[in-house]
């Protein structure tokens, strides 16, 4: 029995002295330290002798900020445990964070005989979790810049864009005084100018999606699509369209831009028809577990495979002005609100040709 039980202790004391963190064991009251790990003296670098010859010598070092937080800590229970974080400051000035996990021992009859814990050194992992935050704020502050840049850019644009147009339109009224090379240049000018409105409009709704968000709620897209059809029945009828619809689910979402969404999905489903094809469009629901997708299928040209990233970014095009107007960003738009839900954007291979774009939404209230 004897041997039995020094062997166990080796054992124990052998795994304890191999790994990096600070293993030890005392009374309930911490006025004694039963054991504790060699990794001590790396980590406080301070002499194990001097721990065992003052229990408590360990918090000499903890930083005073964060002194409230042991005494937090050891106040429950101690049949819990408790889990602390904290900062030591070490005798060669560095500062180093602590995680330290404590756990009751109970005996045969239920009563609490000592403590245990172990306390890791997670100064890297701290440095990192930080650094990230940093880049995150970074990233977020670069977006904010770049979404008021936009705003304002466009925004400033659009008064001498306006002249243009005005002393444009002034000229047209005259052109039967220019000759033919003039009326031409009046004509690419127009054109030019009408072109550069469309591209204002656009930057400025793709910079609105931040800037002009709404609060989420509960949102019909049932009651969406609809709206959405009414709003597009010129160009449905225009484009001899028929639209195929299955009801669709409630999200939560902003329903300004849900509804631009959908109006983006239609609209492209409606401009990228094939040439003396009837335009074929399906509007349908997927349910899942935990979400919900919505489909819009058409029987149009498609996209290629290697284009299907592409085709979110903006201003990205993949046909000549002349064959299908925009100015490419009406499906960066809906990129930016379906991330801006949580939401997964994806073109799914389409049987028989066209496209099938897929937004998947967590469940309401999921």
């Amino acid at each position: 029995m004897l041997k039995t039980l020094a062997e166990s202790e080796e054992r124990f004391r052998q795994i304890a002295e191999s790994i990096d963190d600070v293993f030890w064991m005392a009374t309930t009251d911490r006025s004694t330290m039963l054991y504790v790990s060699p990794a001590y003296e790396r980590v406080w670098q301070s002499r194990l002798h001097h721990l065992y010859e003052s229990p408590k010598s360990w918090m000499d070092s903890i930083l005073d900020e964060d002194r409230p937080a042991i005494l937090q800590a050891n106040e429950p229970n101690l049949r819990q445990g408790w889990t602390v974080e904290y900062r030591i400051r070490r005798p060669d000035g560095s500062v180093r964070w602590i995680l330290d996990r404590a756990f009751p021992v109970f005996d045969a009859q239920g009563e609490v005989i000592r403590i245990v814990g172990v306390a890791r050194d997670v100064t890297e992992q701290k440095e990192a979790e930080n650094n990230l935050l940093i880049a995150l704020d970074q990233v977020q502050r670069s977006n904010r810049e770049l979404e008021d840049f936009a705003y304002v850019a466009s925004h400033d644009l659009q008064e001498p864009l306006r002249k243009i147009k005005v002393f444009s339109d002034r000229l047209d009224a005259r052109s039967d005084e220019f000759d033919e090379k003039g009326r031409d240049y009046l004509s690419r000018i127009s054109r030019s100018a009408e072109r550069m409105q469309t591209l204002i409009r656009d930057l400025l709704g793709y910079s609105r999606v931040a800037t002009r968000a709404e609060a989420m709620r509960q949102v019909s897209l049932d009651q969406i699509l609809t709206d959405v059809l009414n709003d597009l029945e010129v160009a449905i009828g225009d484009a001899q369209a028929s639209i195929e619809r299955s009801p669709l689910p409630v999200v939560t979402g902003d329903p300004r831009q849900l509804q631009q969404l959908m109006q983006n999905l239609l609209e492209n489903a409606l401009k990228f028809r094939r040439p003396k094809t009837a335009s074929r469009i399906r509007v349908f629901s997927r349910s899942e577990r935990t979400s919900v997708q919505i489909l819009v299928e058409d029987n149009g040209i498609g996209i290629d495979e290697e284009f299907v990233e592409r085709i979110f970014r903006p201003f990205q095009r993949l046909h000549g002005k002349g064959e299908y107007p925009g100015s490419g960003i009406g499906l960066a738009i809906v990129k930016k609100i379906a991330d801006r839900h949580g939401a997964q954007i994806e073109v799914l291979p389409t049987p028989g040709g066209g496209a099938t774009f897929c937004v998947t939404f967590a469940r309401a209230g999921g």
